[in-house]
C-alpha cells in the first residue's frame, strides 16, 4: 500500500504566493509571490508542519526584506502527525488521496457538519468512512489556520514583544518542477523567526522570575481580548537568546476559542476557570524551577 510521500523536507526552495493581510478571502488573492528555502523542519509534525526558512527572493513591494530568516507554518492535515494518531486515521494513501479532491466536490462541508455527524455515529458506535475522516481532519486544520490568523489580528500591538510578528499568508504555487505532493490550496502563514529555545526545555540556572511573571502578563493579554487559548503550555513560550525588552515569547495559537456575544459572563468565567491558562503556566513552573507563583483568581470557579 502506497503512502502519501510528504514534501517538506530541508533544503527544498518553494515559491509562494503571499498576502500581507489578515483577512480571508475564496479564491486566495495573493499580492506578490515569494521564493523560499527551507532551512529546518521542526519534526515531528504535530498538528501542522513548521519550518525555518530563508527569503531568496520577492518582489518588490513584498514587506520581508530578501534574505530574511522566517517562519513558515502550514496546515497540512496529510502530515499532522498527532491530530491523526488522535483521531485514529491511518497515514494517508495514495489511492485515497486521488479519489479525494472528487469526493469534496460532491460533499462540501464545514467542520462543524463533519464533526457533529463523527459524534453520531460513535453514539452509534459507528465511525466516519476513511474519505470522511479525511475531510473532518482538513476542514479541523483549515478552522485553525483561520483561528490563528484571527488570533494575530486582534493582537496586533502583542506583535513583535509578547508573540511573533505576523507577516501574511500564504498558498504555493506548482509548476512542473515541484514534488507531486506538494498542493496548491494547503494553507501557511508567515511569522517572525525567534531564536531560542521553549520554556519547558530552558535549564534551571537561565530561569529568572521576569520570564514567568512576562509569560503570565501575555496569558492575561488574551484573557483580556476575551480570547481563551485551550493549548497553553511551557513548550509554546520561547525563551529568546537575546532577551532585552522581550523575557518570553508566546506561539501557538490554533486552538483558541473567542468568547461570542451571545455568551453570557457566568458561562465565560466558567470556561476560563476550568481551563486555568494562568496556572498552565504558574503551577507548572512552581513544579518545574519552584517559582513561588500566587494565582491571580481572575477567574473563580462558583462555589470556590
Amino acid at each position: 500500500m502506497s503512502l502519501v510521500e510528504c514534501p517538506y523536507v530541508e533544503g527544498a526552495k518553494y515559491v509562494l504566493e503571499f498576502k500581507s493581510r489578515t483577512d480571508f478571502d475564496e479564491p486566495f488573492k495573493p499580492s506578490s509571490k515569494l521564493q523560499i528555502t527551507v532551512l529546518k523542519t521542526f519534526h515531528p509534525f504535530t498538528i501542522s508542519p513548521v519550518f525555518k526558512v530563508r527569503l531568496d527572493r520577492s518582489d518588490p513591494e513584498t514587506i520581508i526584506p530578501e534574505g530574511s530568516i522566517i517562519i513558515l507554518k502550514l496546515f497540512d492535515s496529510r502530515f499532522a502527525t498527532d491530530l491523526r494518531q488522535w483521531h485514529a486515521v491511518p497515514d494517508l494513501t495514495l489511492a485515497l488521496a486521488t479519489e479525494y479532491p472528487e469526493f469534496l466536490q460532491r460533499e462540501s462541508k464545514m467542520f462543524e457538519e463533519w464533526d457533529a455527524k463523527r459524534i453520531q455515529l460513535r453514539g452509534e458506535d459507528r465511525e466516519l468512512a476513511p474519505l470522511e475522516k479525511e475531510a473532518h481532519l482538513d476542514t479541523l486544520l483549515r478552522s485553525y489556520y483561520q483561528c490563528e490568523i484571527r488570533v494575530y489580528e486582534k493582537l496586533i500591538e502583542l506583535q513583535g514583544r509578547g508573540i511573533p510578528m505576523f507577516f501574511g499568508q500564504t498558498r504555493f504555487v506548482i509548476d512542473s518542477f515541484s514534488h507531486s505532493s506538494l498542493e496548491a490550496t494547503v494553507p501557511g502563514i508567515l511569522l517572525e523567526y525567534i531564536e531560542g529555545q521553549s520554556l519547558q526545555e530552558l535549564p534551571l540556572q537561565l530561569f529568572h522570575e521576569s520570564i514567568a511573571t512576562s509569560a503570565l502578563e501575555i496569558v492575561s493579554t488574551l484573557s483580556d481580548k476575551e480570547i481563551l487559548n485551550q493549548d497553553v503550555r511551557l513548550d509554546n513560550f520561547i525563551v529568546p537568546t537575546s532577551r532585552i525588552d522581550r523575557p518570553v515569547v508566546m506561539i501557538d495559537f490554533a486552538q483558541c476559542i473567542f468568547r461570542g456575544e451571545e455568551m453570557s459572563d457566568e458561562e465565560w468565567y466558567d470556561r476560563k476557570a476550568i481551563t486555568d491558562e494562568e496556572g498552565a503556566v504558574g503551577s507548572t513552573l512552581r513544579t518545574k524551577v519552584g517559582w513561588e507563583y500566587r494565582p491571580s483568581r481572575r477567574y473563580i470557579i462558583r462555589g470556590e
